[in-house]
């Protein structure tokens, strides 16, 4: 057989579960199995693995270009001919505009997955038991949380 080659990140997931973790793909077609009338945990199983790819791009760029800016603007701040007592306001304010940017794409990102995990028929986001779409949602939910605040609070099914 020939090497495989998979360079997005759903493809490489369905290519790993379909051979060695076929407990995670939810079943295809709902009980009488007619063609093309998928279950709602399939459906929702490929929405999520191809939007947190999607998400992924959306959040990673601001993202990036934010810390790389508030690193640069921080960092000509601190080394700034400055008298001391103004530098915790331009501290101040370098951080409010890292805050303000990035809370609002992260508020609306967030808030659009807390809809859809509430209308979940169980405790994941594709059903009752856990599917690859939950562990590529999970990567992203990580990373965005260490720099968003995310909390149990603001997004108690996240």
């Amino acid at each position: 057989q020939a090497p495989f080659v998979a360079t997005k990140s759903g493809a490489i997931s369905e290519h790993l579960c379909y051979h060695f973790g076929k407990h995670l793909l939810p079943k295809r077609n709902k009980g009488g199995g007619e063609a093309g009338v998928e279950s709602d945990e399939f459906r929702r199983n490929k929405h999520f693995m191809h939007y947190t790819e999607a998400l992924y791009l959306l959040v990673s760029k601001p993202l990036f270009l934010t810390i790389s800016i508030s690193t640069r603007l921080s960092s000509a701040l601190e080394n700034a001919p400055l008298p001391f007592f103004l530098k915790p306001l331009t501290h101040m304010v370098a951080n409010k505009v890292n805050g303000v940017y990035l809370h609002l794409n992260f508020a609306a990102y967030f808030a659009s997955l807390e809809d859809h995990l509430k209308t979940s028929s169980g405790r994941y986001s594709c059903g009752k038991k856990p599917a690859e779409g939950d562990f590529m949602m999970m990567f992203l939910v990580e990373v965005c949380k260490s720099v968003s605040g995310l909390t149990r609070e603001t997004v108690p099914f996240l």
